[in-house]
């Protein structure tokens, strides 16, 4: 059975982690694979963004759900 596409995922290699993303090239049914350290994919504006309001909504989450 054929994988789905777009995926993703991280591994180690090379003494730190990676992010591993495949996806479908865009206008085409062609595949490829992008391999960046993760360290570098943080820096990306969108994922720096993505990650900061999930912890926010982590964060306020947590409040929410403390005894007071």
């Amino acid at each position: 059975m054929p994988q789905p596409f777009p995926r993703g995922h991280i591994e180690w290699k090379d003494g730190q982690n990676w992010v591993i993303l495949t996806a479908y090239c865009a206008g085409s049914d062609e595949v490829t694979t992008v391999e960046v350290p993760l360290t570098q994919w943080f820096a990306l504006v969108p994922v720096r963004c993505a990650v900061e309001e999930r912890l926010e909504r982590w964060q306020e989450n947590k409040c929410w759900s403390q005894p007071k």
